[in-house]
């Protein structure tokens, strides 16, 4: 894993039109499946307009979404932690370390979620998306995926690094822990 590079889609498969008619929702989905694996390196298309742009003149923002962005962060949060991936009812999980877990719902997009904590402590998260709570409690990860379809779960409150704005946002890795 550590030597491959993968993406949702690249410049070929776009221009060859296999994956012009994917939507934002489903790239950024599968997004979330790469990005949140322990040592791949993912790569994220900023996809033009049209064919006659040139490479690189991106049209369409949805890199910068913030399940996108909440995703990045959560990879870069768990450098060098291990991972456990399981599949329950659709509901991919992508377990990092013992604190955080980036649920994909691949059948849909909001809904309540029940799946089986392997790795993950007990105790309450939050959603970066949505800011919602997740429960871990009894082996079961309980809470509920917003619209995107995403949810990327883990307590920001324990964030270690010691430079934060006075918004209470890490300069390091962005997350909010709370202080005012």
């Amino acid at each position: 894993a550590d030597l491959m590079v993968a993406w949702p889609e690249s410049h070929d498969t776009y221009a060859d039109g296999s994956t012009m008619d994917v939507s934002e929702s489903n790239i950024n989905k599968a997004w979330a499946l790469i990005a949140a694996r322990k040592d791949v390196m993912g790569l994220y298309l900023a996809r033009p307009a049209n064919f006659s742009q040139l490479l690189g003149a991106a049209s369409n923002t949805a890199w910068a979404y913030p399940e996108v962005a909440a995703v990045n962060q959560f990879h870069n949060e768990f450098v060098g932690q291990g991972e456990y991936v399981a599949n329950e009812n659709g509901i991919v999980s992508i377990e990092r370390g013992d604190s955080g877990v980036v649920l994909v719902n691949c059948k849909g997009t909001s809904g309540d979620v029940s799946v089986t904590a392997n790795k993950i402590k007990d105790g309450t998260y939050t959603d970066q998306i949505t800011g919602s709570n997740f429960t871990v409690s009894g082996g079961k990860i309980t809470g509920e995926i917003g619209k995107t379809g995403i949810a990327v779960v883990y307590k920001t409150d324990s964030c270690a690094h010691e430079s934060h704005d006075l918004d209470g946002f890490c300069k390091d890795c962005s997350a909010l822990i709370g202080h005012s």
